[in-house]
């Protein structure tokens, strides 16, 4: 038996800009708006089988049971983009892997560049601690 689909998406769009049709001038609407062109592509994804193993490894030293890491070329520069979209592969990752929880991920960049205007960012606008340590 065929069931009929409403298709909400539609009838949500339709309904907001009614709702906000005062303010069609200062107000611009995009139906289902492309995030990325490209596919999304994590640079590398390293799982830990044995949770409790310490990897005495710089670079792994502060590995939990996913880790994403992120790599830019010498030429290339970690620009404060490239850190909230890596975090969107962090966030995206949990929801999309059962197995995945937030606190047990770790992410990586590797740069051969300071990056002193994220790392600012990081601190000043995310208020996340930053702490600075050289491989």
């Amino acid at each position: 038996m065929g069931e009929d689909r409403i298709n909400w998406h539609s009838a949500f769009y339709d309904a907001i800009r009614l709702e906000l049709e005062d303010y069609l001038d200062i107000l611009s609407f995009e139906f289902e708006h492309q995030l990325n062109t490209d596919p999304l592509i994590i640079d590398a994804l390293i799982l830990k089988k044995k949770k409790q193993v310490v990897i005495e490894k710089n670079i792994a030293a502060i590995f939990r049971t996913t880790n994403i890491v992120e790599f830019k070329s010498p030429e290339a520069y970690l620009s404060i983009s490239d850190f909230h979209k890596a975090i969107a592969y962090t966030h995206l990752y949990c929801a999309t892997e059962k197995s995945a929880g937030l606190t047990d991920i770790t992410l990586t960049f590797v740069l051969t560049r300071n990056p002193r205007e994220v790392l600012r960012h990081i601190g000043n606008e995310c208020k996340y601690p930053v702490t600075h340590r050289i491989i």
